[in-house]
C-alpha cells in the first residue's frame, strides 16, 4: 500500500497502518506493507513507482495493482484475474458491465518496463500504458462485482459508500 497525499488521515482512519511503516502485517488474511511517495503532486503513477521500487525484484510472473481509492472487490475477481493470467499476457482487467476496473493484474515483465517510465514523462498513466499494449497482450475478465468500477477519492464518496448508499 502507497500513502501520499492525506497520508495523517488514513493512518487516523486506520490506526494499524502505522506500525505498517515499519513492518509488513496482517490484515484480513492479506499481508500488508505500507509505504509512503515522498512526491504524490507528480501524480498516481509515482506511487506505483514507489511500490515497485519497495517490492524489489520480482519473484512471481504477475502481480495485481488496486489503487487506494477502489473498494477491494470481493473473492471471485481476484480469483477470476489470477485465472486468466497466462504468460505472455501483459495486463489482465476486471469489467462490469462493460467497464473495466480494478484491481488489474500485470505481469512482473510489464511492471518492469513501467519502472522505467519517469514519473515525470506526460505519459506516466498506467492507463496509458496499458492502452498502449498491443491487444493481444491485455485480457479482459467479466465479474459480478460493482466495486471494480468505484472510485472513493472523496470523504463524501467514501461515507456514503460505507453506509451502503452509494449508487451501483
Amino acid at each position: 500500500m502507497v500513502l501520499g497525499f492525506h497520508r495523517e488521515a488514513y493512518e487516523e482512519r486506520i490506526p494499524w497502518l502505522k506500525d505498517a511503516l515499519t513492518r509488513p502485517l496482517w490484515e484480513e488474511g492479506l499481508k500488508i506493507a505500507v509505504v509512503v511517495n515522498p512526491a504524490p503532486e507528480q501524480g498516481p503513477f509515482s506511487s506505483l513507482l514507489c511500490a515497485l521500487a519497495a517490492m524489489g525484484p520480482r519473484k512471481r510472473p504477475a502481480y495485481f495493482v488496486l489503487p487506494l481509492d477502489v473498494p477491494c472487490p470481493g473473492r471471485e475477481v481476484w480469483e477470476k484475474l489470477a485465472q486468466a493470467f497466462n504468460p505472455p499476457l501483459s495486463a489482465i482487467i476486471p469489467r462490469f458491465q462493460n467497464r473495466g476496473g480494478h484491481p488489474v493484474l500485470l505481469s512482473a515483465v510489464f511492471l518492469d518496463r513501467l519502472n522505467e517510465i519517469p514519473a515525470t514523462d506526460p505519459n506516466a498513466r498506467l492507463d496509458f500504458q496499458i492502452r498502449a499494449l498491443p491487444l493481444e497482450d491485455i485480457a479482459y475478465v467479466d465479474v459480478q462485482d460493482p466495486r471494480i468500477g468505484l472510485n472513493l477519492n472523496t470523504p463524501e464518496a467514501f461515507a456514503r459508500f460505507i453506509q451502503g448508499a452509494f449508487p451501483f
